[in-house]
């Protein structure tokens, strides 16, 4: 898998003008290619909305196990699950300084609408980090020390699950860590952009990483 093999290598600096996307083709009689307006509606001003349909949400059968913030999620499809994963517990939300980074996964059956915890936890705790699948592995990415005292900067830690033998193991760590950032999957790399490194969070950056 490339994200272990090969090192992070830097990333476009967001406000780079190099980097900003540019306009590959412009149809300027978009209503004659075929796209039906019969949802469409204009207000006086000239501007065209769309009529959504309504949305209705379902409450799950169960709340999660543990409350938490600082945690990432992903959805693996040919599971029919949606993965909870690290973050940052609060066993008493009425007492200060009690908050612990955790290791803990929990599941949701898309199916019927239950949390359970995973039967394998990650080896390492990990809070305000994110998660992305590429081909079978779950790819869990940086982590941040919130308000930690003394003051303990982030790891870079990338734990990886692999879902044909349902184990967990270490993958390469960013060169400079950081967290509470955010990250996507394309083309069988991983780009994570922003996030913070110093305790208070007053460091965040505009650089990204690949």
């Amino acid at each position: 898998v490339m994200l272990v093999l090969q090192p992070w290598t830097s990333g476009a600096v967001l406000d780079d003008e190099s980097s900003k996307s540019k306009t590959v083709i412009q149809i300027d009689d978009f209503n004659q290619t075929g796209y039906i307006d019969s949802e469409v509606f204009y207000t006086a001003d000239g501007e065209a909305h769309v009529s959504r349909p309504s949305i209705s949400w379902l409450w799950p059968n169960q709340a999660l196990v543990m409350a938490r913030t600082g945690a990432c999620s992903v959805a693996i499809e040919d599971r029919g699950e949606i993965w909870v994963i690290g973050g940052r517990s609060d066993p008493n939300p009425l007492q200060s300084n009690d908050e612990t980074p955790t290791s803990m996964v929990e599941v949701l059956d898309v199916e019927n609408k239950s949390w359970q915890p995973s039967g394998v936890a990650m080896p390492y705790s990990q809070q305000y980090c994110e998660a992305e699948i590429i081909d079978d592995q779950v790819y869990v990415v940086a982590d941040w020390m919130r308000n930690s005292n003394p003051a303990e900067l982030p790891s870079g830690r990338m734990q990886i699950f692999d879902l044909n033998n349902d184990t967990w193991f270490n993958g390469t760590s960013m060169p400079i860590g950081r967290g509470n950032g955010g990250m996507a999957a394309y083309d069988d790399s991983l780009y994570y952009a922003g996030g913070v490194r110093n305790p208070t969070g007053t460091d965040s950056t505009n650089q990204t990483w690949r």
